[in-house]
């Protein structure tokens, strides 16, 4: 899972990594581990059970969107138990990553067609 010593991530940084957090609900682990390869900072959640492990890797230059994301769905199920009305999930505002690459996308054939001219 990448270097989780707390040396520094590589040699031209002085950042350490976040220590591993662990977190128990009823018969599952949570697994919250920061690791680093040649692509860069990521962050793994691992979901492990005695038969069962999943996990989810989000690199460090998405860590803000899932985490604004994260927290605005702990508030909307607050606010609906509650009975405060809440936004339908599939009217969402928030960016689903796809139009992001879309526009990275558009970007590049702009890029490629100036430099073709």
């Amino acid at each position: 899972m990448g270097d989780l010593s707390g040396s520094p991530i590589n040699d031209d940084s002085n950042v350490d990594l976040p220590a591993s957090k662990y977190v128990r609900v009823e018969n599952k682990n949570f697994y919250f581990d920061v690791g680093s390869n040649s692509r860069g900072v990521f962050l793994r959640i691992s979901e492990v059970t005695l038969n069962f492990r999943s996990a989810i890797t989000v690199p460090e230059k998405a860590w803000s969107r899932v985490h604004e994301s994260l927290g605005q769905l702990i508030e909307d199920l607050e606010k609906a138990r509650s009975g405060q009305p809440v936004k339908p999930a599939n009217t969402s505002s928030s960016p689903t990553g796809e139009e992001e690459v879309v526009e990275e996308q558009q970007q590049q054939a702009q890029q490629q067609q100036q430099q073709a001219q």
